[in-house]
Parts: structure tokens; C-alpha cells; sequence
């Protein structure tokens, strides 16, 4: 799965971040090419499109740190971080067919160029990839926990699911959206790191709460992005959140403080979205009114959360990785 993707100051400063990690990351790559070469030709190229799709490798990137706080990793830790990225990566085939998304990080996606069929069929054999994988380590912790963490995930997506076209949640409905569709993967991530390395219960603690807060603070700043990213350097469909009648953070706070002539405006651009210039409208009601910057806030007061957590872990270049880590997950722009 391993492709060349174009530097960007965003990518360029995440891979600064992540040097110390990186030869491992190339051996997670290793193992995702070797668990994802089908005997079958003609899945082949699915799967080259998939690969087209290289990210951030934030989880598996979590998940060698957590282990490296406490020690070197190998094998295991490169497999670990495999599993936790094919996961994210079955997710994202799927995500794109619930979102009717043409493009993903610059490249069309599989439900564009197949059809969600195929996607969906794609994800799935993604899915069976990663737990067959995390079933053949020696120790089934992996095995077990990240199968109940899989499920955690597909519940956020259902719950997304059921109150697509509600504009009127509680904040807590969102975030318990968020955090069963994003951050409990990166807190697993985090966690399975640290246990592979037989690290202390109160650290393993910590490190999953630091990827707890950090999953759901990096959700709220793609969300944002959805809304005042530039698309070019996102690298993916934008605006599908408005588009799909989901109510995210700026929105739910926009609705809940704004003048009744304001968001009766809000609701009917999100509800005629696909009109030409309705996501510039849309852009300049959630930053004039501050409803961006509310929740670019509480990204930021979950990063200081996340890294508070780390206290409980040994000191060190992998904490300090995971300090800055946190830190970048505010100031991307991707």
C-alpha cells in the first residue's frame, strides 16, 4: 500500500514530528503491503487505490510511541500498528460510500471509481485482514480488545447514521459520536502500545486517556476543516458534513447561541447546501458569530487534557514526541 503522496508544509511538519518513528512506520508499512497482496488480480487494483489514500499514520504512530515510552519495539509493535491502521483504513472505505465523498487525500475514492458496492466489499475484506492479523500474535489481547474496539467504532458511525439530518443535539450526543467514531481507536492505539511493552496499569491508563482526548480534539479540528479547510490541502471532499445534514460542533454551538433570524439562515444553507456559494455563506455565519473559534477552543482544552495525562509516563524522547504530537493536531491544516 505504500505510494508517494505530494509534500505539503502540513505533511512536511508531521513527518519532522514523527522522524524518530519513522523506520518503524516504514516497517507497518511492510506489513500492511505483505497482509494486503490478494491472490485474486483483480482486487489488486482496489487495493492500489486504497493505498493512494496514505495518511497521517497517526495510530500506528501512537501506538510505536506508547510502546517506545517504556523501551525499544520490533515485531510486534509493527504488527500492532498494522492492525490499528487497517482498521482506521476499512473505516475510511466505508465512511466515503455513507458520505457519497469523490475524493480522498487528493485521489478518487473506491465507491467513485467502482461503486459502493465494491467499497463496501473492499472495507470489509480490509476489516478481515486486520483480524486475521491481530489473531495470529502470540498474546490475543490485541486480538480481542481491538475486535470490541471495531464495534465501538461502527456504533459511532450508526449513531451518526440515525441523527443525520438533526440539527438540534446536545453537545454530548456529538461527542459521544466522536469519541466512538474516532477516539477510542487512537486511545486503543495507544493502549495496545503500551501493554505490549507490559507498562504499568496506571501508565497504560494514561496513555489511553491521552488518545482518548487527543482522538476527540483532532474529530472536532476535521470538522472544522469540513467547514473552512481549503480542499486542496485537505485532500478530500469537503463540506459532506453540511451536505449530509450532520451537526457538528460550530453548528450545534451556532444554533444554540445564535439570534432565531440567524440560524433559521443556517439551517435552510444546510439544507439547500449544494447551492453554489452556500459553504462560503456557511464559513462566514460560524466564524463571525465565533462558533469556529468555540470549537478550535475545546479541541485546544483537550489537547492540554491529553498532555496532562502523560504525566504518569516516564520521561523522555517518545513522551516529548507525543507532547508535540498533541500539539500539531491543532495547527494542521490537513
Amino acid at each position: 500500500m505504500t505510494t508517494e503522496t505530494p509534500s505539503s508544509p502540513a505533511r512536511d511538519a508531521l513527518s519532522g514530528i514523527l522522524e524518530p518513528v519513522r523506520a518503524d512506520l516504514e516497517a507497518v508499512e511492510a506489513v500492511m503491503d505483505e497482509i494486503l497482496r490478494p491472490p485474486s488480480p483483480a482486487v489488486r487494483p482496489l487495493l492500489e487505490q486504497v493505498g493512494r489514500f496514505r495518511g497521517k499514520r497517526l495510530r500506528p504512530a501512537l501506538c510505536l510511541l506508547a510502546g517506545r515510552c517504556f523501551g525499544p519495539v520490533g515485531d510486534v509493535h509493527h504488527k500492532l500498528g498494522a492492525v490499528v491502521e487497517l482498521i482506521h483504513t476499512a473505516t475510511l472505505v466505508h465512511d466515503d460510500v455513507l458520505d457519497s465523498a469523490d475524493r480522498r487525500r487528493g485521489s478518487e475514492t473506491v465507491n467513485r471509481r467502482w461503486g459502493n458496492k465494491t467499497a463496501i466489499l473492499l472495507g470489509d475484506y480490509i476489516f478481515s485482514s486486520a483480524f486475521a492479523l491481530s489473531a495470529g500474535l502470540r498474546n490475543p489481547l490485541a486480538s480481542r480488545y481491538l475486535s470490541w474496539i471495531t464495534g465501538i467504532v461502527c456504533q459511532g458511525e450508526i449513531l451518526q447514521i440515525l441523527q443525520s439530518g438533526n440539527l438540534d443535539i446536545e453537545e454530548e450526543v456529538y461527542f459521544d459520536v466522536i469519541e466512538k467514531k474516532t477516539a477510542f481507536l487512537f486511545s486503543a492505539a495507544a493502549r495496545v502500545g503500551a501493554d505490549y511493552q507490559e507498562a504499568g496499569e496506571d501508565a497504560v491508563r494514561a496513555l489511553a486517556d491521552y488518545g482518548m482526548r487527543l482522538g476527540t480534539a483532532f474529530q472536532i479540528v476535521d470538522d472544522c476543516l469540513d467547514l473552512d479547510g481549503d480542499e486542496a490541502s485537505v485532500g478530500k471532499s469537503l463540506g459532506t458534513d453540511a451536505l449530509q445534514g450532520k451537526a457538528t460542533l460550530p453548528v450545534i454551538h451556532f444554533l444554540r447561541t445564535a439570534e432565531p433570524d440567524a440560524r433559521e439562515r443556517l439551517r435552510s444553507l444546510i439544507r439547500g447546501y449544494a447551492e453554489h456559494g452556500a459553504r462560503d455563506e456557511l464559513r462566514v455565519l460560524l466564524t463571525e458569530s465565533g462558533s469556529l473559534a468555540y470549537a478550535r477552543g475545546r479541541a485546544g482544552a483537550l489537547v492540554e487534557e491529553a498532555i496532562r495525562s502523560l504525566r504518569f509516563v516516564p520521561e523522555g524522547p517518545a513522551r516529548d514526541v507525543l507532547e508535540r504530537l498533541a500539539r500539531y493536531s491543532l495547527e494542521r491544516t490537513r
